[in-house]
């Protein structure tokens, strides 16, 4: 997901510095989103999940806080909940689904 690769952007102050991430679980406590940071998607590891536990992880575990976020220009806040924005829980070959059709496809 392109708002993973963002945040790991914004939180490193640029895509070469991704690679030193001091988040990787040897110096520092592992990032949720350290395994995306390539925007490679893992084997057995969700996003979407991820972004939840990022949330969670940014907010020291408080569900409330991860509701109640004000930072709108961080790009994983429309996902902060573990869903798409549209609502669906699932991403499937890059189109997201939620067990019915969507709008556009009808």
């Amino acid at each position: 997901m392109q708002a993973i690769i963002d945040r790991c952007n914004e939180c490193a102050d640029s895509v070469y510095d991704k690679a030193k991430c001091e988040f990787d679980g040897k110096k520092e406590e592992l990032c949720p989103l350290y395994p995306h940071r390539a925007g490679r998607r893992p084997k057995g590891v969700q996003p979407l999940k991820s972004i939840r536990k990022y949330c969670l992880w940014c907010c020291e575990g408080s569900f409330m806080e991860v509701k109640l976020c004000p930072a709108l220009s961080c790009p994983l806040w429309a996902y902060r909940f573990g869903r798409l924005p549209d609502g669906s829980k699932y991403i499937r070959g890059g189109i997201a689904s939620s067990g019915a059709k969507r709008k556009e496809e009808i």
